[in-house]
């Protein structure tokens, strides 16, 4: 395998999740439908019940809502395309293919985090345009808001090996969407380890750069932080599900729904 034939694969693959997209358009739009109802009863609820508190913290509630969007999509798409593929009974042929698992997933895992931004961007300008607020959304967001939700990926990756052991994994799939909330809001100087956990770095260079206008007000050493993060957790998930798939293979596991 060539790097020409890889491209050709990866052109492929955009086809094809265009092909998905537009064939599920409708619950495409549903879902941005269903997460800006969820800001809106967030919104106008606070705004009825405790306006000064919402007034407040606006900013942050809109970029935390925007980054939890982007990585809610990332992660459930991420993490189910291994279970998707087999119960497609397509993952046999993955395997079987030049590329390999690993490549096909990798392939696969960037347009979903690609389609993931363009989701969030979505719901963030209906979500700047409910709110009336004075956050700008400048040009510097888009390279942020991927390296906020890259590390999502290794996460991701990471249960997509464990669903070819184990199949049904929803409840732990259930339960990190509680915890990506989790990572989204906990301040960053609350304990130094707070900054090695997922979307915490991005989600407040995101606000520091939505809040200035400019993706210049954000520190080179938060920067560089954000960047070692990307590597690190994207390394562990492929590690991760290449560990995973030898312990399926072994056990005879790998095509059993």
């Amino acid at each position: 395998m060539n790097g020409s034939e890889y491209v050709a694969f990866l052109r492929v693959t955009a086809e094809k999740r265009v092909a998905l997209l537009r064939r599920y358009f409708l619950n495409s739009v549903m879902q941005v439908v269903t997460f800006l109802l969820m800001f809106a009863l967030l919104f106008f609820g606070g705004q009825q019940f405790a306006p000064t508190v919402v007034e407040d913290s606006l900013g942050g509630l809109i970029v935390g809502f925007f980054v939890w969007t982007m990585a809610a999509q990332a992660y459930n798409r991420v993490s189910k395309q291994v279970e998707t593929e087999a119960k497609w009974g397509t993952l046999e042929q993955l395997y079987m293919s030049p590329f390999g698992i690993e490549r096909v997933v990798f392939a696969n895992s960037l347009f979903f985090i690609t389609g993931s931004l363009g989701f969030g961007m979505i719901v963030l300008g209906l979500m700047v345009a409910i709110s009336d607020t004075a956050l700008s959304i400048p040009l510097g967001v888009v390279p942020l808001g991927l390296a906020t939700i890259f590390p999502v990926i290794g996460l991701g990756l990471a249960l997509g090996g464990l669903s070819l052991i184990y199949k049904k994994i929803g409840a732990i799939t259930g339960l990190m969407q509680l915890f990506l909330v989790g990572f989204i809001s906990l301040p960053l100087d609350a304990n130094p380890v707070v900054a090695a956990l997922p979307l915490t770095v991005g989600t407040r260079m995101l606000e520091t750069t939505m809040r200035a206008g400019t993706v210049t007000a954000v520190s080179p050493t938060m920067a560089g932080l954000l960047a070692a993060k990307l590597v690190v957790y994207v390394a562990l998930g492929f590690g991760g599900l290449h560990y995973l798939q030898k312990v399926a293979r072994q056990r005879g596991v790998l095509g059993q729904y």
